[in-house]
This record gives C-alpha cells, sequence and structure tokens, in this order.
C-alpha cells in the first residue's frame, strides 16, 4: 500500500486532519503503508489528501479509505460491542456537525488565520503555479460549507459565536465522554473513534494560530490536551521529538546561544566589524556609480564661462 498525504509541521506526521486520521488509523492495526508526502492535487481522484494506492485501487475519500483497510482486515474496532459502536457512531456525527464547521471557520475563513498561517502554508507547499490557485478553491468551499450550517447574513462576529459555542460543547461531551480514561470507548486499546478525535484535535492544538479562539477553547479541557499527547507519544514519537529539537535549536541562536555565537565569530573573523563598514562603503559607492551612469542622479554644474561673465558684470 501506497499513502499519499499532505506534508507534516508542528510535530505532526501530516497537519491535515484526514490525512492525520488515516495514519493513526494504520499506526493502531499495525498495518506497512509506504508514505509520499504530496504536492499535486492534479494527482488524487478528488483533489485532495489522503491518496491510498493499493494494487489497481486508487481511492481519494477518507471514508472510503477507512472501509477499504477494513476489508483488508485492518479493523481496530473488532471487539467492540453494540453499544460501544452506537456511541462510536454517535460522536462521529457529533464532530461531523459540530467540530469540523468549527474547523473550517478556524483555518480558511477567519481571515487572520487565513492570510498569516493556512494559504502561506499550503503556497509554500504546493507545485508552482498550483500554489495560486488551490488555496483560494480551499476557502471558497470552507465558506460554501459553512454557509449551510450557518445564517451567513449575520454579521461575522455573530457567526463565530455561534460555531465557537457549538464546538465547545462538543469539546465538553468529548471530555466527559474520555473521562480519566486512556480512550474514548474504554479497554486497553484505541480505536477508530480514538483515531477521528486526534486527527480533529492535534492540527488544532499544535498549530501556531495568529487567532485562537478555538485554539484557547480546546486548551480549556486537559484530559482532551493529555490525549493529543498521549496518542503522539505512542505512536509519532519521532515527529514530536525533532520538531521539539529544532524549537530548541532555534531559540538557542536567537537567544541564549547569540552570546557564544558572536563570540565564535568574533574568533574567527578578528576584523568582521571593519568588514562590514568596509562592504557598506563599497555598496553605497557601487549604487552611485550606477546611479550616475544611467542618469538615475544628475550633478549639474555652472557653466566656466557664464561663472566669468557674472563676475565681470559685478566689477
Amino acid at each position: 500500500m501506497n499513502l499519499e498525504i499532505w506534508p507534516g509541521d508542528w510535530g505532526l506526521p501530516s497537519i491535515d486532519s484526514n490525512c492525520l486520521e488515516v495514519l493513526t488509523y494504520l499506526k493502531m492495526c499495525g498495518a506497512e503503508a509506504e508514505l509520499t508526502a504530496a504536492n499535486n492535487p492534479l494527482r488524487s481522484p478528488s483533489g485532495q489528501f489522503p491518496v491510498l494506492r493499493h494494487e489497481q485501487a486508487v481511492i481519494g475519500s477518507l471514508d472510503d479509505i477507512i472501509l477499504h483497510l477494513k476489508r483488508q482486515n485492518y479493523n481496530p474496532d473488532y471487539a467492540l460491542s453494540a453499544r460501544q459502536c452506537a456511541d462510536s457512531l454517535a460522536f462521529t456525527n457529533l464532530l461531523r456537525d459540530r467540530l469540523e464547521p468549527a474547523l473550517w471557520l478556524c483555518w480558511w475563513v477567519d481571515a487572520k488565520n487565513s492570510t498569516e498561517l493556512t494559504r502561506k502554508w499550503y503556497a509554500s507547499h504546493l507545485r508552482f503555479p498550483l500554489n495560486f490557485y488551490y488555496p483560494s478553491v480551499w476557502e471558497e468551499a470552507a465558506r460554501r460549507r459553512l454557509a449551510a450550517v450557518c445564517d451567513f447574513d449575520a454579521t461575522p462576529e455573530a457567526v463565530e459565536a455561534y460555531v465557537c459555542r457549538r464546538a465547545d460543547e462538543c469539546f465538553s461531551s468529548l471530555s466527559e465522554q474520555l473521562g480519566d480514561r486512556h480512550w474514548f470507548l474504554g479497554g486497553s486499546a484505541p480505536t477508530s473513534l480514538d483515531a477521528r478525535v486526534f486527527g480533529l484535535l492535534a492540527p488544532l492544538l499544535r498549530a501556531p494560530l495568529p487567532s485562537h479562539r478555538l485554539q484557547g477553547l480546546l486548551k480549556g479541557y486537559p484530559n482532551l490536551v493529555t490525549f493529543v499527547g498521549r496518542v503522539q507519544q505512542k505512536f509519532f514519537v519521532k515527529e514530536r521529538d525533532e520538531y521539539e529539537a529544532q524549537q530548541k535549536d532555534r531559540r538557542s541562536g536567537d537567544g541564549g546561544g547569540s552570546r557564544a555565537d558572536n563570540s565564535a565569530d568574533d574568533a574567527e573573523f578578528p576584523h568582521k566589524r571593519r568588514n562590514q563598514v568596509l562592504a557598506g562603503l563599497v555598496a553605497a559607492v557601487v549604487m552611485l556609480t550606477f546611479a550616475l551612469t544611467n542618469g538615475i542622479v544628475k550633478i549639474e554644474t555652472q557653466d566656466q564661462s557664464e561663472y566669468d561673465m557674472s563676475e565681470m558684470d559685478a566689477d
């Protein structure tokens, strides 16, 4: 099996909820799949990822991928009771009804998040010229989906308040269901519901969102935050540790390590400051020469004969 997914970031193997859910599902089942970081939606039947390629099948829908995996006997829910299956279905519908619209708002409709994070992230990972096209397509799709569940004649503030209130109700129900247990349906092993919840909550919790109202609501439920960390620790600890190491190195370079770095630079380049000043002067001379040569700057001079005549008139 080959699974094409959006690349990862923020300590996650993928930043996309659907990709993250399938990855977690595979880990739970112990299924082997070759992972391919995707950047060309034209390769997907649905224009999105994940895409599962297995033998002659090319599957581009999340639900169809999960169904295909179950047909291959990869099913973490095989031991659930009828009551547990009913609970799993109920919470899956709750997530789709309450939380997914809030995520559309958070990632694409919120102007600050869309401009400063979401569009910028996808534009930097998509192939040229697709990076100029697809972010706008996905933003418009999110607006249409949100319009189906909200009254868009209302003000943006009213829409945000409505969607966030319903998302908070979803967080509250999830938190109550989880309690102090490891997994949402109890037992010693995670299920497909755990994979779905993790896929939706993890990017929201880990992303550096400029507008973080929804993120703040999620952080108000400590057991849900702990749940996300637990799944990361169990299945994606490598990605988390690598990201934390990168962040630590970056902080050291920007802060505490800057003095040591400057000392090392002074030892290696004892005349660094002088060279910087000289380089600046040379650059200024070159720019001035270029400006004079191309007529950008002109120096006006008074003709010598005119100067002599003016002196004779004065006498």
